[in-house]
């Protein structure tokens, strides 16, 4: 997974209460963003903050792999990517941490996560419902928004003809799901949905993080409180690292 770039959005600044609500195995640190007039959470196992932030996956052994009831034409969407051995893009558990954080913040939160090997997922929640979800599995790309998923499958110069998805029988707009025509190429930028998605969310032009480049962030966002360990207490101590980070 290299240039991963994992991260929860707020547009204002969420409630540290609410953030000690998480569960405890749950480290986290929020950050403050002027430029993008934006928050970032880092959220990670509680006592293995990762050397740079923004660069792990959370655990989700603690909610469940499973959609919750209203998301039914998602998860024939998913059945059908395990059918086809393209599952792993679509992040069941990282959804449902999305889920899980909007509803202890009680706001909206986009959570993206994306590498350079074929990861692209992002997700906004409000209050515990999920309101738009938009990722990558290889040619096909899936949009979730207002209750209808739309499935688009890309030509591809990496693919040959017969390693093309073929998802036709899942078009179903009665049921909620529709399959467009294949007359749009994949797209090869980095973070491809990631990028598209948060500037979307924030309404600003360019993506923070250093999403998109390969260069890292360049104007570092400056660290508000932490809860770092188990029991651990919010603070305000910034990293010396964040200079070195680019």
């Amino acid at each position: 997974m290299g240039y991963l770039v994992v991260a929860h959005v707020t547009r204002a600044a969420p409630d540290l209460a609410r953030l000690q609500t998480l569960p405890a195995n749950l480290g986290w640190v929020l950050y403050r963003d002027e430029a993008a007039g934006a928050y970032f959470i880092d959220l990670f196992e509680a006592g293995r903050q990762p050397e740079w932030p923004f660069t792990a996956l959370p655990p989700t052994k603690q909610v469940t792999s499973d959609l919750p009831p209203g998301l039914e034409a998602l998860t024939k969407v998913y059945r059908a990517l395990e059918e086809l051995g393209r599952a792993d893009s679509f992040r069941r558990g990282f959804v449902n941490i999305n889920r899980m954080i909007s509803s202890a913040l009680q706001m909206p939160v986009c959570s993206l996560c994306a590498d350079d090997d074929g990861l692209d997922l992002t997700c906004v929640s409000n209050g515990g419902s999920l309101q738009r979800l938009r990722f990558e599995s290889d040619d096909l790309e899936v949009t979730y928004d207002a209750g209808k998923v739309v499935i688009q499958p890309h030509g591809s110069d990496e693919m040959d003809e017969d390693e093309l998805a073929d998802v036709a029988h899942l078009h179903d707009p009665a049921g909620g799901i529709h399959v467009e025509e294949r007359d749009e190429d994949l797209s090869t930028q980095l973070h491809n949905v990631a990028a598209a998605e948060v500037t979307r969310f924030l309404g600003v032009q360019n993506a923070p993080l250093g999403l998109g480049t390969f260069d890292g962030i360049e104007t570092p966002p400056t660290q508000m409180a932490s809860r770092t360990q188990n029991a651990g207490s919010a603070g305000s101590a910034q990293k010396t690292w964040w200079k070195f980070w680019k």
